[in-house]
This record gives structure tokens, sequence and C-alpha cells, in this order.
């Protein structure tokens, strides 16, 4: 709010997303995560913008105590969801076309980019197959 950022993205744990939304206003977007579907459904009910949905593999960027969601259930979020979702934890150059297949609106992804020895060729890379240049 008081850097007056175009959104922000809330994590399970974070404040209600009604809450942000009164703070925040329409014009703000509000990204919010989920680890299941069932948490999805919620996160689009509650007025999200877009979700960040996963883990889709593993990941050692950030602590996870439960095993990754899998692309199976990506694909399904894809198809249930009304609201752009994108595919978060362990994503990389070598599952990349995978993920994209799904019908995702995109990926985050961090350890891929910043364990790279040259990270500007990789996410050229990686933005070349979310962008159907090559898989």
């Amino acid at each position: 709010l008081l850097s007056d950022a175009d959104g922000v993205h809330l994590g399970i744990e974070d404040i209600p997303v009604r809450e942000a939304r009164k703070l925040l206003g329409r014009n703000k977007i509000i990204g919010g995560t989920a680890h299941s579907i069932k948490e999805a459904k919620e996160a689009e009910i509650s007025g999200v913008d877009y979700i960040g949905f996963g883990h889709i593999y593993p990941t050692a960027s950030k602590l996870k105590l439960t095993p990754p969601v899998g692309i199976e259930e990506l694909r399904k979020a894809v198809k249930i969801i009304n609201i752009p979702i994108f595919a978060i934890g362990g994503i990389g150059l070598n599952n990349i076309g995978e993920v994209t297949r799904t019908g995702v609106h995109g990926a985050a992804v961090i350890g891929s980019v910043v364990k790279s020895s040259n990270p500007a060729k990789t996410v050229r890379e990686l933005k070349g197959v979310l962008n159907g240049k090559k898989d």
C-alpha cells in the first residue's frame, strides 16, 4: 500500500483477500496461493485476480512440508478454475514444456534462474517455451 505497487500476492496465512481488497481498492491486483484444487476454488471465490498453484515439483527454494501436487493436479486446476493460474515450485528448463501444455497462464521460477550460470539466457529460454516458441 505504501509503495503504491500494482498489487500484492497473498499466501494462505496472510490477511484475507476481502480485507486486502478493502485496503487496496478494485484497481490493484491481488493474487493468492493455492496448494490444492480446494484451496484454488476458495481463492477464486474470495476474489483474487490470479492463483499461484503448487508446488508442482520438488523445490529447494522454499521449505515445503508437503509433497508436490504434480502436473496432473495442475492440469485439473486449469480446467476447473476460471481465473489465471500460474504454476509454482520446481519449474525449470527441464519441465517448463510439460507445465505449459497444461494451459496455465504462466509460471513462477526462482532456482532455475538464480542457480544458472547464465541467468539472462535461462530467462530467455523459459520465456520462449512459455510463449510457444519451443518446447
